[in-house]
């Protein structure tokens, strides 16, 4: 079926607001958000949130969709996808900034597809599994390592196995003291993640990665920049955990090879934010035929987090679905969206296409404009 339209509608939302331990001094309140319609001749759409539902939307990205991709993609047929994902790089205006914005249509073909198909998305792409674990995590609530015991505690007793903490801009002596009091709060069997966002240099990152190695920890997440490569080879080779990265918007396919091909770190990680599900497919399947796992990271965002679910679903060598809480900061827009079990894990979704409804009804009372 051919393309004929890109929509934008602009959604305003309203949410309970979170205060933060970070340079932000909270998420929440008043946000404006945006859903992407990829209209066919046939009257089959796909749909897709755009951007990280905790902030206002990213008017450049909304600029891409429409004056860079839009006038290549209509008239083609919803099924060129690959097509699409090489000619990115051709195209005038290109600039890595170009991916993100090409992975929400991406969606939008996936779940045109998946819809014409009569099946979720998982299934088309092969499903390998049934259901997903999921790791809990917050953004950088607390300043303290009680409070972050507290958190563990929290989450133990709703029923999670995971924890992944974000420590916020806690000094390296005060970070050290928190994970070894949650270690103590959890206890040995329990999993626990550690994800500074890039904050720490070479020193804070071998000081804490020990602490880390001491206690267990499943992972270390973006201690330092990914472009420093000299220091997280230097990670890689003197910690017994191992690292993840990288969540950092120019961490792309390429970027990922290379570190998959010079062993730079264990855990490379995408997700459809950054990649779509075309790319974030390409990526699991790479690190799949060098023997390690893609661990895919959360997009605050419905849509992206059913997308980057289907992927999971459809693979065998990612561990962990990034469960993001406060859950209403990253979901919207869905009349029943995804929810762990008793088990904490995620079922696979049995609607065609992404698998989850729109509220079709909240989405018109809350749209101020729509844009093509």
């Amino acid at each position: 079926m051919k393309i004929t339209d890109l929509q934008i509608d602009i959604v305003e939302r309203s949410m309970p607001v979170t205060p933060l331990a970070d340079q932000r001094s909270h998420i929440g309140g008043d946000v404006e958000s945006a859903l992407l319609r990829v209209i066919t001749d046939e009257g089959v759409q796909g749909t897709c949130a755009i951007g990280d539902g905790t902030n206002n939307v990213d008017r450049g990205q909304i600029d891409r969709i429409l004056n860079v991709l839009k006038p290549v993609i209509v008239g083609r047929d919803s099924s060129d996808r690959e097509w699409l994902w090489n000619q990115l790089p051709s195209l005038p205006g290109y600039s890595p900034a170009l991916y993100p914005a090409y992975s929400i249509v991406d969606v939008c073909l996936w779940d045109i597809a998946g819809q014409e198909a009569g099946m979720p998305i998982y299934q088309m792409l092969g499903a390998a599994r049934e259901s997903v674990d999921v790791y809990a995590t917050y953004p950088p609530r607390h300043d303290n390592a009680e409070s972050y015991a507290n958190e563990a505690s929290y989450l133990m007793a709703e029923g999670h196995k995971a924890y992944k903490i974000h420590p916020g801009t806690m000094s390296t002596a005060g970070v050290i003291e928190m994970v070894t009091k949650v270690r103590e709060v959890v206890g040995d069997t329990f999993t626990l993640m550690l994800d500074p966002n890039n904050g720490y240099n070479l020193t804070q990152s071998l000081a804490i990665g020990a602490a880390l190695d001491e206690l267990g920890f499943y992972w270390f997440e973006d201690p330092v920049p990914w472009e420093r490569f000299q220091d997280i080879q230097k990670l890689t080779n003197t910690l017994k955990t191992p690292l993840c990265m990288s969540d950092q918007p120019g961490f792309l396919l390429t970027q990922a090879g290379e570190f998959v091909k010079t062993g730079r770190v264990a855990l490379p990680r995408g997700t459809t934010r950054k990649l779509g599900i075309t790319g974030l497919k390409k990526l699991a399947s790479l690190c799949e035929g060098f023997g390690v796992n893609c661990e895919i990271g959360t997009t605050k965002n419905s849509s992206l987090d059913a997308a980057n679910l289907n992927v999971m679903l459809s693979i065998e060598n990612c561990a962990y679905f990034e469960w993001w809480l406060p859950k209403h900061s990253a979901q919207w827009g869905y009349a029943e969206d995804m929810q762990p079990d008793d088990m904490a894990q995620l079922l696979a979704p049995r609607l065609p296409g992404l698998g989850f409804e729109w509220d079709w009804n909240w989405i018109k009372n809350h749209t101020t404009a729509t844009v093509t």
